[in-house]
């Protein structure tokens, strides 16, 4: 149920000491700092309200810090916290922002960031009324004349209602005795004071604020919080039930939000027993919505109430409800068993190596996946076989390079599809096309292919002759080890050159699985061909022959 208070919105210095409204306890589960986790690794974007990428910020997690060109987060870090870390992010043109959230030891944590509004700037207070307007919280005046300091002081100040924002300032509280709290912020608001030189003005000593409520409309049970920006923990101010003020003792980032006491769980989400990776979801209750995300490895973690059934809705990156799930109530911190998600019509398997321009693979392989004007990416610190969710079946899916921006070619790709999406390259520079194939250990990149038809054969021929591949057909699907013949003549291929001649084997030449995904009807559409299995072929510098493993993808425009 919800009550309406309505008052002239007021803030006033007083000289009353507000410190004792805030309990500094903290239990064994909040550390006083960070623990250290070697090989977290973070990745994401920073987006403007509007879905506007940004490029050019810096990011600061804890003493791990970094300027980001590209607009694409990809940090390595190792002094982290792991259930509500603090991020903060500032771009010299369009602003700042936090975000609190989990970052996982040992996977790769997903960030998706939006900066916050401007500040609202109200100038020289210093020895006159002032009025802050907050939206959702009400007219706030007040007067500046105990700052007793002669520079001018400037007030600064915004409101942070918009779902996207409140969603990425965290869920994790802590009780007036040291209780752990799940938080569901509705709305929240930031205010500080600077001198005119822009250095932070705090307020005096035993000084505090009261804030008179006006037109707020407030759940019955609702608190006020005020957030520890060292720990990442919001941290009680005042029960709001029956008041038409509240006490505050500091600047910085305040919110109204429901809470409970509340436990950690964790988890891992799967399909087909593989990782869910990149998993939105909510954790809801009747009071509270907790919203989380899977990482690389499926896990996630969350704090969730106690003593309460809990369901869970899975979305899809354009925010559809993909499914649901339910746990029992909880009483205290538990690992869960693996929650098996069902259907698999809107996640996508990722199993593919990333390579570059010369064929080696990329140590933290990331991919974009499109549906329409939807783009998410996607990075790992190894080759994936994982599953995401996605807005539907039909997609396209480009490899990139998390520290250049490079972004390979296109590939159109449907989930239901039965064939093999194992290579996949982020080089730019291939033009309309090219080979990737490994022998052994040794890698070759081939460019420019000339495709022919003859008798209902394709053939693949690279423009220098070193590589041809013979398959018996010509349309989209998987070929046994006799419709495939290869022949391969490259002295550069490898440290001693690779030859095979195995044109017109009627038993093939050892390629055990071969897939035509695409199949070009018009001009400028790909052909895609994967291949794999084991061949008997020789060095050219010494000649010595021996059966090697072979795998490799041709790709190439009409």
């Amino acid at each position: 149920m919800k009550k309406e208070l309505f008052a002239i919105g007021i803030l006033t210095m007083s000289l009353t000491a507000c410190y004792d409204q805030f309990d500094d306890t903290t239990t064994i589960t909040i550390p006083e700092a960070p623990e250290v986790y070697v090989d977290a690794h973070l990745i994401g974007d920073v987006k403007l309200i509007d879905e506007t990428l940004v490029n050019q910020f810096t990011i600061d997690v804890n003493d791990n810090s970094a300027f980001v060109e590209s607009g694409f987060i990809n940090m390595n870090l190792d002094f982290v916290n792991e259930v509500s870390q603090l991020i903060e992010v500032n771009s010299l043109a369009d602003g700042n922002a936090i975000a609190i959230m989990p970052i996982h030891r040992n996977a790769t944590t997903y960030a998706s960031i939006y900066l916050f509004p401007a500040h609202n700037i109200l100038p020289d207070i210093q020895t006159e009324s002032f009025s802050l307007g907050l939206i959702g919280i009400g007219q706030i005046t007040g007067q500046a004349n105990t700052f007793n300091t002669s520079s001018t002081i400037n007030a600064f100040y915004r409101a942070l209602n918009d779902e996207k924002l409140v969603n990425q300032l965290g869920h994790r509280g802590l009780g007036p005795a040291g209780e752990i709290w799940a938080i569901d912020i509705h709305t929240a608001f930031e205010f500080n004071f600077q001198d005119s030189q822009g250095q932070a003005v705090e307020l005096p000593q035993n000084n505090t604020i009261r804030l008179e409520l006006t037109q707020v409309n407030l759940e019955d049970g609702q608190v006020l919080l005020h957030l520890d920006e060292t720990l990442g923990i919001w941290k009680f101010v005042e029960q709001l039930d029956g008041l038409a003020s509240v006490t505050l003792g500091e600047t910085g980032y305040y919110a109204f939000a429901n809470v409970q006491q509340a436990a950690l769980v964790r988890s891992v989400l799967k399909i087909e027993d593989k990782p869910v990776s990149y998993q939105d979801f909510v954790l809801g209750t009747d009071a509270l919505r907790i919203e989380a995300r899977s990482v690389s490895s499926g896990e996630w973690l969350a704090l969730v109430p106690v003593e309460e059934a809990l369901d869970i809705e899975f979305l899809s990156p354009c925010g559809e409800i993909l499914g649901s799930s339910a746990f029992d109530p909880i009483s205290e911190d538990i690992y869960l068993p693996p929650i098996e998600i069902a259907g698999s019509d809107n996640y996508f398997n990722i199993s593919a190596d990333v390579i570059d321009c010369s064929g080696n693979s990329n140590d933290t392989p990331a991919f974009i996946v499109s549906n329409g004007a939807n783009h998410q990416t996607y990075a790992f610190m190894n080759t994936p076989d994982v599953f995401v969710p996605v807005c539907n079946a039909s997609l396209t899916i480009n490899a990139t390079d998390l520290n250049s921006g490079e972004i390979g070619p296109s590939i159109d790709w449907d989930v239901s599809s039965e064939m093999s999406l194992d290579i996949l390259s982020h080089c730019m520079s291939i033009g309309d096309g090219y080979a990737f194939v490994r022998i052994g250990e040794d890698e070759q990149i081939l460019e420019d292919f000339i495709v022919t038809i003859e008798q209902n054969q394709t053939i693949f021929k690279s423009n220098n002759g070193a590589f041809t591949m013979r398959i018996a057909g010509t349309s989209v699907e998987s070929y046994n080890e006799d419709q495939v013949n290869i022949t391969i003549n490259d002295t550069s291929f490898g440290s001693q050159g690779y030859f095979i001649n195995c044109d017109n084997s009627d038993l093939g030449c050892g390629i055990t699985q071969c897939d035509i995904t695409h199949f070009a009807e018009e001009e400028g559409e790909w052909y895609r061909v994967q291949f794999e299995g084991e061949i008997w072929v020789r060095t050219i510098n010494p000649p010595v022959a021996s059966y090697q493993p072979i795998r490799g993808e041709i790709l190439t425009k009409k």
